[in-house]
């Protein structure tokens, strides 16, 4: 299995970098896969808008 978490934080390796690698150490020592995709905010942006404009 697989885990990929998604930050979209500016800062790369802010708090919520820490605090994903802290969930990413106890899932590999459960043998779960763990990657952090790091996403630019503009692309977040782009991504998240259109579902906001369809909610209404």
């Amino acid at each position: 299995m697989r885990f990929i978490a998604i930050n979209g934080s500016p800062r790369k390796e802010g708090n919520i970098y820490h605090a994903l690698m802290g969930v990413g150490k106890q899932l590999e020592e459960s043998g779960i896969d763990f990657q952090i995709l790091q996403i630019d905010v503009k692309v977040m942006t782009f991504l998240i808008e259109p579902l906001l404009i369809a909610k209404g």
